[in-house]
């Protein structure tokens, strides 16, 4: 029995495609774990900076994709709260693990009175 040869080119391009599926998951994952760690820190009444955990996602994933998704998730999540404010300083910085330049964004949690 002879196989074809595009048969084998085939195979290669479904273990190519699940191999990218794989790593889209994981990406997935990783920016809903990190975004998980920022909420907490906002929920905590803490006061996030966003380029100090750029530094850290990017030690720890090596790529930039997942902390360019985190920062633009925590901007949709937060942007028409209130119990947050976002302030974006349109000075760019630069994150120290990183060659990509940044506006400097702070996450602020506003101060809430207690109701009765």
């Amino acid at each position: 029995k002879m196989e074809s040869p595009f048969y084998q080119e085939d195979e290669e391009f479904k273990r190519l495609s699940e191999e990218d599926k794989i790593k889209q998951l994981a990406r997935q994952e990783n920016t809903i774990k990190w975004m998980n760690n920022i909420r907490g820190e906002i929920e905590l009444g803490r006061e996030v900076i966003f380029e100090q955990w750029m530094d850290k996602i990017l030690i720890k994933e090596d790529n930039l994709e997942v902390p360019i998704d985190v920062c633009f998730g925590i901007i949709d999540e937060y942007k028409n709260r209130d119990d947050v404010q976002l302030e974006i300083e349109k000075k760019l910085i630069m994150p120290l693990n990183s060659n990509v330049a940044l506006w400097k964004l702070k996450i602020i949690p506003t101060q809430t009175e207690p109701t009765e």
